[in-house]
């Protein structure tokens, strides 16, 4: 298994409530790995920003976002605007309705990359 894929699985086991969960996070902790599944990451103020390794972003500025860069297939996204801040509909990410999505302070856009290499829209909430 790679690192990549690892890490992943890691993610994915961090919002799990399965029989023997809690073993298998010590146990991984144990061997050394590291992860910050639930960190909350600053996005780069650009209109490709990179998601390696996170679920969790906070905008980092006003630059219209066209994609997200280092996604993995089944890497689910949820960005927490701090910004006001549109999120492009288009090829890479499809938005429920067909179009941008313009967010403002405390909104929120979760994301999944399906086998495609395209993010999906799975939910949204505007506050």
């Amino acid at each position: 298994m790679g690192r990549v894929e690892a890490e992943f699985l890691i993610g994915e086991l961090t919002g799990g409530n399965f029989p023997g969960h809690n073993a298998v996070l010590r146990f991984l902790r144990d061997i050394g790995w590291t992860f910050d599944a639930d960190e909350v990451k600053t996005l780069a103020d650009e209109a490709t920003p990179s998601v390696l390794n996170g679920r969790i972003f906070k905008s980092g500025g006003t630059t219209p976002i066209t994609d997200f860069d280092d996604g993995v297939v089944g890497q689910e996204i949820t960005i927490l605007a701090e910004h006001s801040i549109t999120i492009t509909d288009g090829s890479p990410i499809v938005l429920n309705g067909g179009g941008n999505y313009t967010m403002t302070d405390s909104d929120t856009l979760t994301l999944r990359m399906f086998n495609d290499q395209i993010w999906h829209e799975t939910a949204r909430s505007v506050n």
